[in-house]
């Protein structure tokens, strides 16, 4: 799927989400303590995100 990111301006791809999720598509369980800003990407420990320019996954370095 692909959200948008409304505060940073900044569209961002989410894979394997859970259900259960937030307006950006992040997992709710994981939301709270773990998400992350690393670039123009948000990224939290259960959701891989794909960069939209180059299609890569982005890693978690919490």
């Amino acid at each position: 799927m692909t959200t948008y990111n409304s505060v940073l301006g900044n569209t961002i791809r989410t894979v394997n989400t859970n259900p259960a999720t937030n307006e950006y598509g992040i997992s709710l369980s994981s939301y709270a303590n773990y998400n992350t800003i690393i670039g123009n990407c948000i990224t939290d420990c259960n959701t891989p995100i794909i960069d939209a320019g180059t299609g890569n996954v982005i890693t978690n370095n919490i």
